[in-house]
């Protein structure tokens, strides 16, 4: 636990914030949800720190065994 809370830590993106935007869903149990999140980056450049910036993501999500599942892209074809 220590050590990827240490590596977690380390990266260069930082998360900050997730916000559910909207949904749109071809079945009741299949939905596109759009979701913005923020984050920082470290920049490489020498003196300017880190950079924010938020982006809307579409995450493909289904209702199965009774409950909600995010598909990651991979697994959607």
């Amino acid at each position: 636990k220590e050590s990827y809370a240490a590596e977690l830590a380390d990266r260069p993106v930082k998360w900050t914030s997730a916000a559910y935007v909207s949904r749109d869903c071809a079945s009741p149990e299949s939905c596109k949800v759009l979701v913005k999140v923020g984050f920082k980056v470290r920049m490489a450049v020498t003196g300017v720190g880190w950079v924010e910036a938020d982006r809307v993501l579409t995450e493909n999500w289904i209702f199965l065994d009774g409950r909600w599942v995010y598909l990651p892209p991979e697994a959607v074809r």
